[in-house]
């Protein structure tokens, strides 16, 4: 609550948004418009990233933490995600994981290894049902509920993510 008004706070992590414009609310697929620009408690008209702003749309009732507003080149919206991970502790495939990505937080587990490596020689290992530490691997993951993810390219947050295992980091990745 920004005064006394319900709205939606975050980081822009690329582009810009105007008061008045269309958005989207992802994974719930909903239509929305931006009815006021909030920073540090006054109205803007626009605002760009990396700004951290409140926005209060036309529709405020289902927002939750976790959730991602954007216009008009979507991101992805899916279950089943095909990453590249670098390995920070041994991970069993039939594993339950923790995914993170930006706010997002959902259990997870792989569900294929496509190709791994040893980082210590670059030889190809092969696609057990274990990666050990340091191993860089392909993989195809489910997630239990639907991420907002898009491609990694150069430095964007929905493209990378962590794996956790027992609350601690076991894998870092990106998606492909």
């Amino acid at each position: 609550n920004l005064n006394g008004e319900k709205a939606a706070v975050g980081e822009i992590i690329s582009g810009k948004i105007k008061s008045g414009e269309k958005v989207k609310v992802l994974p719930l697929n909903k239509d929305c418009s931006v009815k006021t620009i909030k920073v540090f408690n006054k109205n803007k008209f626009q605002a760009a990233a990396p700004e951290s702003i409140g926005l209060v749309l036309d529709e405020m009732n289902d927002l939750r933490r976790g959730q991602v507003i954007c216009k008009p080149r979507l991101p992805l919206v899916n279950k089943e995600i095909i990453a590249k991970l670098l390995c920070m502790h041994p991970i069993n495939r039939k594993e339950n994981l923790m995914f993170r990505c930006a706010t997002q937080k959902t259990p997870a587990r792989i569900r294929q290894i496509i190709g791994a490596w040893d980082t210590a020689n670059l030889e190809p290992k092969s696609k057990e049902d274990l990666l050990e530490e340091t191993d860089v691997a392909e993989v195809i993951m489910i997630t239990e509920n639907p991420v907002v993810v898009e491609k990694y390219k150069g430095f964007n947050r929905l493209g990378r993510f962590v794996l956790k295992s027992n609350r601690e980091i076991c894998a870092v990745g990106i998606i492909l």
